[in-house]
């Protein structure tokens, strides 16, 4: 199989970039193949085209139920999984103190100390 790279003059056809599995459909008057610069494509006879196509389709049809019921799953499986976890304990916090720098600190204890004298 001949391997053709980005910005290739190809002729019309099909040609699948093998890169990011996604397929390519040149016009009937030719042009370049578009993509980054590690794009290769690999042309696809018309043929192999009206065999898989429908396939591919198929098997997606065929497999599209299991996602859904693996999606259902993996969903319940992580509420069970939170109903067994813990989570810290909420930490009190005041409107406008932080709480991070000595000096905040300083200031939030003395403002507790006047609150507890008053």
């Amino acid at each position: 199989m001949t391997k053709y790279r980005n910005g290739e003059q190809v002729k019309a056809g099909f040609y699948w970039n093998t890169k990011e599995w996604e397929a390519h459909i040149v016009k009937p008057e030719g042009g370049a193949l578009p993509g980054g610069p590690e794009a290769t494509y690999v042309r696809l006879p018309l043929l192999a085209v009206l065999v898989f196509a429908p396939l591919m389709g198929a098997v997606y049809a065929f497999f599209l139920p299991f996602i859904g019921f693996a999606m259902v799953a993996a969903y319940l499986a992580g509420r069970i999984r939170r109903m067994f976890t813990t989570t810290p304990p909420a930490v009190e916090q005041r409107a406008g103190i932080a709480g991070l720098t000595p000096e905040v600190r300083v200031e939030a204890a003395e403002e507790d100390r006047f609150k507890k004298a008053a």
